[in-house]
């Protein structure tokens, strides 16, 4: 919100001042509020826009969404360290590590739920 405003662009802006006072503790109220509005707001559009039948492979990635929370650490952490010697952009890196991480956490748990054949 201070970008919008502009309010870092001068060091003598209002939205620079700190300490508590009343100012300050309205404008955290203010961008708690916003941080919770857009996303109550973006939840209900998601849900009333895009909310059409799932495909097979939609549907298998929503199956397996908390599985991959779970396991995506142990497989990420690996690719991480082995990346971390090139010189490369760090957006470029997590880019990489992202591309790589994201299909390999969803066939472990794949495998991991076919094998101990949990099912929803």
């Amino acid at each position: 919100m201070a970008l919008l405003l502009g309010g870092f662009m001068d060091k003598s802006g209002p939205l620079t001042q700190s300490g508590a006072s009343l100012r300050t503790g309205a404008l955290a109220a203010f961008d708690a509020a916003l941080g919770i509005g857009v996303a109550v707001g973006l939840l209900i559009l998601f849900r009333e826009s895009f909310n059409a039948r799932l495909s097979k492979f939609t549907k298998l990635l929503c199956d397996n969404a908390y599985c991959v929370y779970i396991v995506h650490v142990p497989i990420i952490v690996p690719i991480q360290y082995t990346l971390i010697n090139l010189t490369l952009p760090p957006i470029v890196l997590g880019t990489i590590a992202t591309l790589i991480a994201i299909p390999l956490s969803f066939i472990a748990s794949v495998l991991l739920r076919s094998v101990l054949r949990l099912s929803r």
